[in-house]
């Protein structure tokens, strides 16, 4: 799946913790006053998004115009969400480049990649094999709510079930950080309740999970 829509992944990951029993996040996450839920939600969406990317990267071969020998990487992915940019122009920017024209990485080249800068000899179209962080564009409108057009890339369907597990570990992880360091006096006990039980459960899952995604641990 090219394009993930975030008003669909936040309603998954709300209908995801009712099935847990969990309180719903919004109020979890209201806990902080002086923090827009929204923005704080988008805040934890980018932390779980680095630790899947630690996991689950995303290895993407693209025809690329090199159009010169020092070439800067510019990702078009807001014009992609919005449908101005056609996905076989879509460009992102990778965080390590495996292969140019199949030259594997390591072995004898003549390119550079080093602050999202590709140097190299040659110019034109050619075949780039690179790791990239999932790409991710969103808009709040007036209404305090996201646009339409709010998404991630990338995120494969197979994966999305413990994509939403990651990002429910991050948000109930950083509840309990709000309850270990503040008072909060007025809050019913019970939206507390099962936080930690849920939180081993979660991290397990995912620890065993990450485990078994070999491809993982050899594109860190």
């Amino acid at each position: 799946m090219s394009k993930t829509s975030l008003i669909k992944l936040f309603d998954s990951i709300d209908k995801r913790s009712s099935l847990m029993v969990l309180p719903q996040i919004d109020k979890l996450i209201s806990i902080n006053k002086t923090i827009n839920p929204l923005e704080q939600r988008l805040e934890l969406l980018q932390i779980s998004m680095e630790k899947w990317h630690s996991q689950v990267p995303l290895i993407r071969l693209a025809r690329i115009n090199l159009t010169s020998m020092e070439y800067k990487f510019v990702s078009n992915f807001e014009g992609y969400a919005k449908g101005t940019v056609a996905l076989n122009n879509l460009i992102l920017v990778p965080t390590r480049i495996s292969s140019i024209d199949g030259t594997l990485f390591g072995g004898r080249r003549n390119w550079i990649y080093q602050d999202e800068c590709l140097i190299s000899y040659f110019t034109g179209f050619h075949n780039i094999n690179a790791t990239y962080g999932r790409p991710l564009y969103y808009e709040i409108n007036n209404l305090n709510q996201l646009t339409s057009e709010s998404c991630i890339g990338f995120l494969e369907e197979r994966h999305i079930s413990k994509f939403i597990d990651q990002c429910l570990l991050d948000i109930i992880e950083y509840v309990l950080q709000l309850k270990k360091n503040f008072n909060y006096p007025n809050l019913p006990i019970e939206l507390f309740a099962g936080l930690d039980e849920k939180y081993s459960d979660l991290k397990q899952t995912l620890t065993d999970y990450y485990t078994g995604l070999t491809h993982g641990r050899i594109y860190r």
